[in-house]
């Protein structure tokens, strides 16, 4: 019984130390922050794994969910044109669309096609209604230095209120196999 014991003993230190490794492993670089606990932070480039496509889409997702937090910062972002019209002679407004999330986008580039996908990089700028305190985020890309007038509520709202499902079905139509 003492042989089989030993055995029993040093199999659960084999084991134990394994897993310590394994755990040991996980933890976070030396000089980066911690992050959530358990080492799940997204956010450290260190062990986000996601392609640039996936972390360019989910910052889209974070803007509309907190547009506040990202306000007066550089952002890109990547989506799918909607609604798009002259804001000025010069300038160009639409919405992007990436799944349910979608964000306004001011740009002085070329006009862009209605369903077609397009990143832009750009300052986050927020925008709501005057009475009811909800925030909308809203993009500016243009050039540096060119002084932009920020749009109206009544002159944007339409592009907050208009029915999703409306886009996605556009979407789909253009892009049917």
């Amino acid at each position: 019984m003492g042989a089989i014991g030993r055995l029993i003993l040093v199999v659960l230190i084999a084991l134990g130390a394994f897993y310590f490794v394994k755990k040991w492993h996980s933890v976070t670089p030396w000089g980066t922050e911690t992050g959530k606990i358990g080492g799940a932070s997204r956010d450290l480039p260190a062990r986000d794994k996601r392609s640039v496509p996936q972390k360019v889409g989910s910052q889209l997702h974070e803007i509309v969910t907190n547009p506040t937090r990202f306000e007066n910062k550089r952002a890109t972002v990547n989506g799918r044109v909607r609604g798009a019209s002259k804001y000025a002679s010069n300038r160009n407004i639409y919405m992007l669309t990436d799944g349910n999330d979608r964000i306004l986008v001011i740009d002085d580039k070329q006009p862009p096609q209605e369903y077609w996908p397009r990143a832009v990089s750009g300052t986050v700028k927020v925008i709501g209604p005057p009475i009811g305190g909800l925030q909308y985020a809203y993009i500016v890309d243009v050039k540096q230095g060119v002084k932009v007038n920020p749009p109206t509520w009544s002159e944007v709202s339409h592009f907050f209120t208009d029915k999703y499902q409306d886009v996605k079905q556009g979407a789909k139509e253009i892009h049917a196999p």
